[in-house]
């Protein structure tokens, strides 16, 4: 009783396959400021669509943190200034933490000490080092 053994081996082009399908994974991967570097830097586009102002102050989605992206640590002084600058909107309650994201991008949470101040600032054009803030309400 002979039994005959087989090794199975992958063509070359199974393996390029598999190879294919594992670089796309990564291309998909990308940082958000990739994606959507066009729409944040026109002048033209805002990022409340509120038909008057009462309407901005009364969002029932409106939070005193913000979650702030879209802005570059370019040395030692940009925490400062970043702090500086949403000073200029109201009281916080804390100190700003800047963080990165899994893409290594940097972003903060920033929490007012006043809710009108919090609709104001996310609701303004901010611009830092040249970059306007994307600005939004924050789950944390």
């Amino acid at each position: 009783k002979d039994t005959m053994h087989v090794s199975m081996k992958k063509s070359s082009k199974t393996d390029a396959a598999d190879d294919k399908k594992k670089g796309s994974k990564k291309k998909l991967r990308t940082s958000w400021q990739t994606r959507v570097f066009i729409k944040f830097q026109d002048p033209e586009y805002h990022y409340s669509y509120y038909e008057t102002e009462d309407d901005m102050y009364n969002d029932q989605r409106a939070k005193h943190s913000l979650f702030i992206r879209n802005f570059d640590i370019l040395d030692k002084n940009c925490h400062k200034q970043l702090t500086d600058l949403l000073l200029k909107f109201g009281d916080l309650v804390k100190d700003i933490n800047i963080r990165l994201d899994a893409y290594g991008d940097p972003f903060c949470v920033v929490i007012f000490k006043y809710l009108n101040e919090a609709i104001y600032c996310c609701n303004s054009d901010v611009y830092f080092n040249g970059k306007r803030l994307e600005m939004r309400y924050s789950k944390f």
